[in-house]
């Protein structure tokens, strides 16, 4: 890290005003503007966050998205030579994503301070970090604090805008900051209250309910069937099961989604709602269908069971069973978990399953956010540019997003409280749903005759949909209503302008049963209106949602959780112990377990059960089409994303009739004949739909014919990859070393990090600096490098601290030298004044490496630095680097990068570090190349360690002896140049940097320091 200071010249100290010059041509930080939650300063700042706590933060990539669009539809136009030839995710990379050197470039500096990548190898040119927040804020520059909103909202958040390396085309980082994320349905248990009274049937609703026919009176049914119905027998309501919605909606009885795979995108812990899960099958005379979890990030894969997020836990359990519930015989359920709603961590769960070869062709999205718009000012726009690449990608590879549109109506909403009750203030959509390559499913009220034949729907009040002021609309929305015809664009999300006339999306894409209000006030009692003249003051009614299971743990129940103070309270739920072993959940302890009940016909709904509903009939519409292979996983042949398939059967002269036109009802906006806002093109008449999506009229039987068999695999862990377990001592920011003279940025000069360590048979001190990219190139007007690492220890029988030091010169021949000595250390006025005294018998040997992340090794016998035991404490390490001129003698240097640890950071000699002999390669004049792929691993490669291999620094063992490997033979130590003779060079101005007077015999630094935060 630059430090300024003063000039120090042989006869005297010429003083200089000095301010950080202008760098030159050479890469160099670039902000990244616009990172910095809007209206910060009105939170109450509650001081740094700790900086041990543990983060997930990503780097994106610039893209060019309308070329990606481009390449997009021509797969999905039937008259281009490349329709429907779906990819792979391997041929998605090596097409379209980021090439591999730009990629790796990213991947070196995001893990040059420690942190480490997260699923590099399934994750693309998406890169995932995990690590501390001191690591965090030494990567980008920032700085993290918590804060409480105005609302009560405690959050993280970065004070100012991330530095990143200019010329790799970043787009973003993610993760600084937690006050914006993805938010689901307010699906909770909640005390028994009066349920507000919903809107009675319009005038339009009476006349379409007196021409539908009657079948009969209400007749007994068995529970889980809308059981409750008006006194004419028009029409049922009540909770639905599995089987009373393959009947309302025309499913065949011989395609229930054999050979499909479905997958779900959520967040938290997966143990309880598995285990109701389970319950829900048993109950239901389902099949058990296999269960994969894959966490996504590492968040919450090391803590105990009870620590992990349980608040999405209701919505998972309704995902999980209304999904398997219309597909009752896929082959598995794969669920992509990541540890939070945080922007970062959804985004990497839906890359996840859009870059896993086993991922399945549908998924489902309960979750939302405003989409981003020019005016609301949020940083979900960084989030949903990722997002929206990936979903390109999805459809390229032939995959379905399916996302709910939310319960706020045509309005979004900044919080859930609202959600089934309330209007969303804000008039724009939901995200993903508005997302081009996403399936916006919208909510619906169902009821049926009294024999559980579909006979009325009309589009729940609460549902999300409407018109995207900022979407682009794609092709397949073209001409397909007149209210998508006026609905004109009036800037991208951004505020750039369109080209006139571009016409936006709109959403909802098609629908499904949502249920009412009901289902929002008390999940086991409410009130509705219904046609016939039922009373709901009198006479209360079964909520109308689906038919499930929850799993609900002491926690909970003994109100623990004050977002679920009575889950649990129903008089049916029935003591249950969960088990699970999920790493993920149990953390190292094998194998966890937690009691709590289970409760059943416990009613949920919302648009977040009408998208996973979909998500099952879309299984069962791509079994009739094609069957993955049942050993990989793998699909053959897709369908496609659905979108465009869904809008051409939906306007077909012959096909229309694969949906159910919901006609009445509004959000507020109106339903009404073909498609519209609120229910998009309707519900699906399943039958109709199957046959006609391959072109099989009458043929609906599934191409594969096995079921769900064997027992849920073991759960996928996040891949962190890391070399031994280990520490540096300290960590510097990256494109801070310009030059003295020219002012660019030296790469050759520009720290990264350092640590210490013992040779492997601890006779000798091992010091390390890693170079962001080092090479023996001298800068112009330079005629050598240096490096120098310093510590501070107190010798046996001394009574203050020594400062001792390693120095590595390069001269303009490219000759290395290396010596060890002491650092004589004053202030004055400010200025602190570095002097390097070499010893005149040094001892010291080295390597020099080359390239990124090269790392400069120096061996120093122990009895040269105060000979240090086990045990002993170095304390303050530090570097620095300058280029100068006159190295070898009295001459001028500028310091090009400065650190010094804190005080957290000292090294105990023996313990691990960074520091392996065997990976570093500490006799190779070649180390250091620099792994993009590990994270902080060993310092020479910044990589994994091999396999097998053990830390160079070992433990003493229980005798109090150390046990010392046969040490590697050590190179013959480099002959030192002959002192030449002093230049009488008038030295040139400094461009306003600090310097540093230089010597074999003497040599000194002057540089005002400051501690960098950390």
């Amino acid at each position: 890290m630059f430090r300024q200071g003063c000039l120090a010249l042989a006869g005297g100290l010429l003083a200089v005003g000095l301010a950080a010059p202008a760098y030159g041509g050479a890469p160099r930080p670039e902000v990244l503007n616009g990172e910095v939650v809007a209206g910060l300063n009105r939170a109450r700042d509650l001081g740094p966050v700790a900086a041990s706590k543990k983060v997930v933060v990503a780097i994106t990539v610039q893209r060019n998205l309308a070329a990606l669009y481009r390449a997009e539809w021509a797969m999905y136009n039937p008259h281009s030579p490349t329709y429907h030839h779906f990819l792979t995710p391997a041929d998605y990379q090596q097409r379209y994503g980021a090439p591999l050197a730009r990629v790796n470039a990213i991947r070196a500096f995001g893990t040059s301070h420690g942190l480490q990548l997260v699923n590099p190898s399934v994750l693309g040119d998406y890169v995932e970090l995990y690590g501390t927040v001191a690591q965090v804020e030494s990567t980008f520059g920032v700085r993290i604090d918590s804060f409480r909103s105005a609302r009560g909202l405690r959050f993280f958040a970065n004070l100012r805008n991330p530095r990143v390396p200019s010329g790799l085309g970043i787009a973003a980082v993610l993760g600084l900051e937690n006050f914006d994320r993805f938010h689901l349905a307010d699906l909770q248990s909640s005390p028994k209250a009066a349920s507000p009274t919903p809107a009675p049937l319009t005038s339009r609703e009476k006349q379409v309910l007196a021409k539908l026919p009657v079948s009969g009176p209400a007749t007994p049914q068995t529970p889980g069937t809308q059981t409750q119905c008006d006194p004419s027998g028009t029409a049922c309501t009540g909770l639905l099961s599995p089987q009373d919605l393959w009947k309302a909606y025309e499913m065949p009885g011989d395609d229930l989604g054999q050979g499909q795979t479905i997958g779900i995108i959520g967040e938290g812990q997966t143990q309880d709602v598995i285990a109701a899960l389970r319950e829900f099958e048993k109950t239901r005379s389902l099949p058990q269908v296999p269960v994969q979890v894959y966490h996504t990030d590492p968040g919450e894969t090391v803590p105990s069971e009870g620590t992990l997020d349980d608040s999405g836990r209701i919505e998972w359990e309704l995902d999980s069973q209304s999904s398997t519930g219309m597909a009752p015989d896929v082959s598995q359920l794969r669920m992509y978990f990541g540890s939070s709603l945080a922007l970062t961590e959804l985004t990497g769960a839906i890359g996840t399953w859009v870059n896993d070869p086993q991922g399945p062709l549908q998924a489902s999205a309960s979750l939302g956010a405003c989409e981003d718009n020019p005016a609301l000012h949020t940083l979900l726009g960084y989030a949903q540019a990722q997002d929206e690449a990936l979903l390109i990608q999805a459809a390229m590879e032939g995959r379905t997003l399916f996302a709910s549109t939310g319960d706020t109506g045509a309005g979004c909403s900044l919080a859930v409280s609202e959600n089934g009750i309330q209007y969303g203030p804000i008039p724009t959509t939901e995200y993903p749903s508005v997302d081009p390559n996403a399936v916006g499913v919208g909510g619906t009220i169902l009821y049926t005759q009294p024999n559980g034949s579909r006979q009325f729907e009309r589009a729940w009040d609460h549902t999300g949909g409407g018109p995207s002021h900022f979407v682009a609309q794609p092709p397949y929305q073209n001409g397909a209503s007149p209210l998508l015809e006026s609905n004109v664009c009036a800037t991208d999300s951004a505020g750039n302008a369109y080209s006139p006339g571009q016409l936006c999306r709109g959403v909802a894409d098609v629908s499904a049963e949502s249920g009412d209000v009901t289902i929002s006030i008390d999940h086991k009692i409410g009130d509705v209106y219904l046609p016939g003249g039922y009373d709901p003051r009198t006479s209360p009614v079964q909520a109308n949602g689906y038919d499930m299971v929850d799993f609900c743990p002491d926690s909970q129940a003994a109100g623990e959780n004050p977002a679920e103070p009575n889950c649990g309270y129903d008089a049916n739920g029935a003591a249950h112990t969960t088990v699970s072993t999920d790493p993920g959940t149990c953390g190292s302890a094998g194998t966890c377990s937690e009691s709590g009940y289970m409760t059943d016909h416990f009613s949920e709904g919302g648009t977040s059960l009408a998208s996973p509903l979909w998500l099952g009939m879309w299984a069962r519409v791509q079994a009739h089409h094609d069957a993955v292979d049942p050993q990989t996983l793998t699909a053959g042949h897709s369908l496609g994303f659905a979108n465009p398939l869904i809008y051409k059967l939906a306007q077909g002269a012959s096909t229309a009739d694969d949906f159910n036109d919901v006609t009445v009802g509004a959000n507020p906006l109106p339903a009404g004949p073909g498609w519209d806002f609120p229910s998009g093109w309707g519900t699906p008449n399943l039958k109709n739909l199957i046959a006609d999506a391959s072109g099989t009229p009458g043929d609906t039987s599934p191409v594969g014919g096995a079921q769900p068999t064997g027992q849920d695999p073991p759960p996928i862990l996040a891949t962190v990859p890391s070399g031994p377990s280990c520490t540096y001592v300290f960590y510097d920011p990256s494109a801070d070393a310009p030059d003295g003279f020219t002012g660019q940025q030296d790469d050759q000069l520009d720290l990264v990090q350092g640590t210490l360590g013992l040779t492997p048979d601890h006779t000798e001190l091992r010091v390390v600096m890693n170079i962001r990219n080092l090479s023996k190139t001298i800068p112009t007007g330079s005629n050598y490098l240096d490096y120098e690492f310093f510590w501070n220890y107190t010798p046996a029988g001394a009574t203050s601290p020594t400062t001792y030091g390693v120095d590595v010169q390069v001269d303009s021949s490219g000759n290395v030298t290396y010596a060890d000595g002491t650092e004589t250390v004053t202030t004055t006025q400010g200025t602190t004044n570095y002097q390097f005294n070499p010893n005149a018998n040094s001892k010291a040997t080295g390597s020099f490496g080359s390239g990124q992340n090269g790392a400069i090794e120096v061996d120093v016998p122990l009895s040269d630095v105060g000979s240090p035991k086990l045990g002993d404490v170095l304390s303050q390490p530090g570097a620095y680097t300058a280029d100068g001129i006159n190295g070898q003698v009295t001459g001028l240097g500028f310091i090009a990068d400065q650190d010094t640890g804190a005080t957290n950071s000292n090294y105990t000699v023996g313990e691990p570090t960074c520091i392996d002999a065997e990976s570093m390669g500490s006799t190779s004049s070649g180390g250091g190349s620099g792994s993009s792929s590990g994270a902080s691993g060993s310092a020479g490669n910044g990589g994994a360690q091999p396999s097998g291999s053990q830390p160079a620094s070992s433990a003493p063992a229980q005798n109090g002896t150390v046990s010392k490997p046969k040490p590697k033979p050590k190179p013959k130590p480099k002959a030192k140049p002959k002192s030449k003779p002093k230049l009488k060079r008038k030295p040139r101005k400094a461009k306003k940097r600090a310097s540093r007077r230089t010597s074999r015999k003497r040599h000194v630094m002057r540089a005002t320091t400051k501690r960098r935060r950390r």
